[in-house]
């Protein structure tokens, strides 16, 4: 299974991550983020080959190619954590905490 998740993806998991650290609950897990690759089941691969590149500069390269993507309908859904972490994340301070975040993450790894 080869799956899209970019680095923005990364740094919103660190931060949700840190912020359940934070408020006590998920002791110690998740900080280094989404592994590259995962074995699942000891049968199926779960591959990440985009953790490395911005969520924009994919869209800018799809777009260039004349490719289309699927876009998860719960990413505009705020009731679902994701979503309402890359709100929180949008503007010049947001732009911080996610580099912070990924200098975490790569720390963390």
């Amino acid at each position: 299974i080869v799956n899209g998740h970019t680095s923005g993806d990364q740094a919103e998991r660190v931060l949700m991550r840190r912020e359940r650290n934070d408020a006590g609950r998920d002791e110690g897990r998740g900080l280094a983020g989404m592994a590259p690759a995962t074995l699942h089941d000891w049968r199926d691969w779960i591959v990440r080959p985009l953790l490395g590149v911005r969520r924009s500069v994919l869209r800018d390269f799809l777009h260039r190619q004349q490719v289309g993507w699927a876009e998860d309908p719960t990413n505009a859904d705020e009731a679902f954590e994701r979503p309402r972490m890359r709100a929180a994340l949008a503007g010049e301070a947001g732009a911080q905490r996610m580099n912070d975040a990924l200098a975490l993450a790569a720390q963390a790894a």
